[in-house]
């Protein structure tokens, strides 16, 4: 009889453990990457198979490569790069900016060969590679995995013995193919 009441006993028990803690058609909801703002620090993002990366650095001082930006380790376009100054040199410079497989080198011009900012100025330079052909590619504004966009001090009315200490930043955007 003890065994019929203790085994009674232990049913009654898991049935309100049952009813108390409920198992099983919970509804659990998850968020997963969500931002509590609008800026991320990630560098790339992804929509639905299309990743966007981006890429900002300062502008380096006494050197004729003033940045360098590496693209993604994957075959990539060029959406747009390009450089802010926030202090003007007092003469005339023009700056180039191109690609290579290495940073801070020689570079393959980018569209155009040259940006000339005037005595001065505080200036914007932009390149995007809607229709350029890159490095011979038959394919429009192509970038090789794991390359760099170099912007570079190309002349300068100064002369070779002036000093020109740039202040501003680089940056740029690829589409990862």
């Amino acid at each position: 009889m003890n065994k019929k009441i203790l085994g009674w006993g232990v049913v009654g028990v898991l049935l309100v453990a049952g009813l108390i803690f409920p198992r099983g058609n919970s509804v659990v909801q998850q968020i997963v990457g969500a931002n509590p703002g609008p800026e991320s620090s990630s560098p790339y993002n992804s929509f639905n198979g299309i990743s966007y990366w981006y890429n900002r650095t300062a502008i380096r001082t006494a050197t004729s490569t003033l940045c360098s930006i590496k693209s993604p380790a994957a075959t990539s376009t060029l959406v747009s790069a390009d450089a802010f100054f926030t202090s003007g040199a007092a003469y005339d410079t023009t700056y180039s900016m191109g690609w290579d497989s290495t940073a801070y080198s020689t570079t393959t011009a980018l569209g155009t060969t040259g940006f000339t900012v005037g005595a001065n100025a505080k200036s914007v330079v932009l390149v995007a590679t809607t229709t350029t052909a890159i490095g011979g590619t038959a394919q429009s504004g192509v970038i090789p995995p794991s390359s760099f966009i170099n912007l570079k001090l190309s002349t300068s009315t100064a002369g070779a013995s002036a000093t020109y200490a740039p202040a501003g930043f680089c940056s740029a955007v690829f589409k990862q193919l």
